[in-house]
């Protein structure tokens, strides 16, 4: 058994975009095409120290974005797929308190 640590992790409100939440279609039989259109709307407008909320307004983030998924199968094994995407992200800093 592994003991249980206790990891602190700090995060930050221009992080990373939410884009692989809704990639991978399933492989069909052979012939068959799939579309997939996926919205994702992510806010981020809380700042956390801790336990403790602060209430500070200085960071606001908001994402918007968009992956169509096209696959087309060649064979009732093997597919050609393809993903684009389209994001936009808003981000507002303010002076920290």
């Amino acid at each position: 058994m592994l003991p249980i640590l206790h990891i602190n992790a700090q995060t930050c409100c221009s992080g990373g975009i939410p884009l692989s939440n809704n990639i991978g279609l399933p492989i069909l039989e052979k012939g068959s095409l799939q579309i997939g259109i996926h919205y994702d709307y992510n806010n981020l407008n809380t700042l956390n120290n801790g336990n403790e909320k602060l209430d500070d307004n200085a960071r606001l983030r908001v994402t918007h974005s968009i992956l169509i998924n096209t696959n087309y199968a060649l064979t009732n094994n093997f597919s050609i797929e393809g993903l684009f995407s389209w994001v936009n992200q808003r981000l507002t800093t303010g002076r920290c308190r």
